[in-house]
């Protein structure tokens, strides 16, 4: 019995030892923010209503060590995005501009500050933008005294204007094993350090994307919050197909000098394969 008790106990150690594996996964997101403001609630409530979800991507490689049958360790890099549309804007083409010689073009660039609930974006532009509130455009053109909207050199356009952050994440994640069946279902969270890499705002015409601006004082380093659901389905030897829904919250606002506090969110769903060595 003891030679018995041995060596079950010699099988559970190598069942649970450590192993090490490498993954890859990409997924569509959908990315907002959330407001706060210590006394300026007028201007959260505006900017609710002025600004909206948009679209985004992100996607890396990750390792893992799983050190117990059902514990496993995850870090890796990954490229994010996070950002949002701004809306109640009514942009025009500048004909004009499009007219002029090479030597006097610049006399029809639109030098404007479009304010939002993340900061100020300097937008330097042939293009007239038009805030339908009247709050968040201040502009050194003439635009803003002598706009005329049935002036024949200018014509609606078909746009949208979108905020866009670029970051190269470095997360560690704690994943644990609830369901151990043909597809394994696990809980993740953990933390991520967040590098910007790229800030630009652009104007989207026909699926075609323009920049043309970036945001002011956004922090370069920030901590987000990650918390996941994944399912792992076994499809051959040492790979296996997972799909992980998830949510990620930005603990630091992103512009620290603003009133308004903005941290951004995002809901994934990640697909890709992991490959056990």
């Amino acid at each position: 019995e003891a030679t018995n008790f041995l060596a079950d106990n010699q099988q559970q150690k190598a069942k649970y030892k450590g192993q090490w594996a490498l993954g890859v996964e990409l997924a569509p997101s959908y990315s907002y923010r959330h407001l706060t403001s210590s006394g300026n609630q007028e201007s959260v409530v505006y900017f609710n209503t002025v600004e909206n979800p948009t679209k985004t991507f992100s996607g890396g490689f990750n390792v893992q060590y799983k050190v117990y049958k059902r514990l496993t360790i995850q870090s890796g890099v990954y490229y994010s995005q996070m950002g949002q549309s701004i809306g109640n804007m009514t942009i025009y083409d500048n004909k004009n501009y499009d007219n002029a010689t090479p030597a006097t073009k610049s006399n029809y660039i639109s030098s404007i500050t479009l304010t939002n609930s993340v900061g100020n974006i300097n937008i330097n532009s042939k293009y007239v933008f038009v805030d339908q509130t009247n709050l968040r455009v201040n502009t050194s053109s003439e635009n803003k005294f002598f706009f005329d909207p049935n002036d024949p050199s200018l014509s609606i356009i078909d746009s949208k204007v979108l905020q866009n952050f670029e970051y190269i994440d470095i997360p560690l994640m704690v994943r644990y094993k609830v369901i151990d069946k043909k597809i394994d279902v696990n809980i993740a969270a953990g933390l991520s350090a967040s590098f910007l890499v790229g800030n630009k705002v652009t104007l989207v015409m026909n699926e075609t994307e323009t920049n043309i601006g970036e945001t002011k004082n956004i922090s370069e380093n920030n901590y987000t919050g990650n918390i996941g659901l994944s399912f792992d389905l076994p499809i051959a030897n040492r790979f296996t197909f997972r799909i992980e829904p998830g949510f990620r919250y930005f603990l630091n606002a992103l512009n620290t000098d603003s009133e308004i506090k903005s941290h951004p969110y995002s809901f994934s769903v990640f697909s890709g394969f992991c490959l056990s060595l």
